[in-house]
């Protein structure tokens, strides 16, 4: 379904009082006498967490301390059921921001939601820090991307306001700004080029 477009999903990490500190999260992962896991617990700050698949981080050994103790879901969030939307799990808010706005940002409850354990028990921080590279790459390109605009707007913009005979990007301290830009970008797009082969 992912792959087709048909559905998204959302990595889930963060948690009320516990942003940073992965070794504070409380979500529950529960395996059932049949061998079938759930997962209970809320995440917040979740971007794309209206999607339907959810990768959620939550502990499954809690005699482990701290990040060892974490494991990794596949947890939909819903199915369709004669043509409707049963929830699994409950979309609790979605955040207002001051952009980006292309993008949902959720908080989302599980509450003995069935989820299906990704690798081993306890592989969850190792298996985050490789969706984060990934998710780190795309956002450094998306970046790239919103720089590009601004650049494309300000050299356009500069080209057609005249000023004391000439248009504003041929006057020195102008034409530095915009060539400054356009320096930072070529640099911006080497490192994450790099990045993502290294990756």
């Amino acid at each position: 379904e992912i792959a087709s477009g048909r559905a998204w999903g959302s990595m889930d990490i963060t948690e009320p009082n516990a942003g940073s500190d992965m070794a504070a999260l409380r979500a529950i992962g529960r395996q059932g006498p049949d061998g079938s896991w759930t997962v209970s617990g809320q995440k917040i700050f979740i971007t794309s967490g209206h999607g339907k698949y959810h990768f959620v981080i939550a502990r499954t050994e809690p005699d482990v301390e701290g990040l060892a103790g974490l494991s990794m879901f596949l947890v939909p969030t819903y199915r369709e059921e004669g043509g409707r939307r049963v929830r699994l799990a409950s979309l609790d808010r979605i955040e207002e921001k001051l952009g980006h706005h292309g993008s949902v940002t959720a908080a989302v409850t599980f509450d003995r939601t069935p989820a299906h354990l990704v690798g081993r028990r306890g592989d969850g921080f190792r298996f985050m820090l490789k969706l984060m590279n990934g998710a780190r790459l795309g956002v450094g390109f998306e970046s790239i991307g919103l720089c590009e605009a601004a650049y494309r707007m300000a050299l356009d913009y500069a080209a057609g306001r005249p000023s004391m005979g000439k248009t504003v990007d041929r006057h020195e301290m102008i034409a530095d700004y915009l060539d400054e830009m356009a320096t930072d970008i070529q640099g911006l797009r080497a490192l994450a080029v790099h990045g993502a082969v290294e990756e």
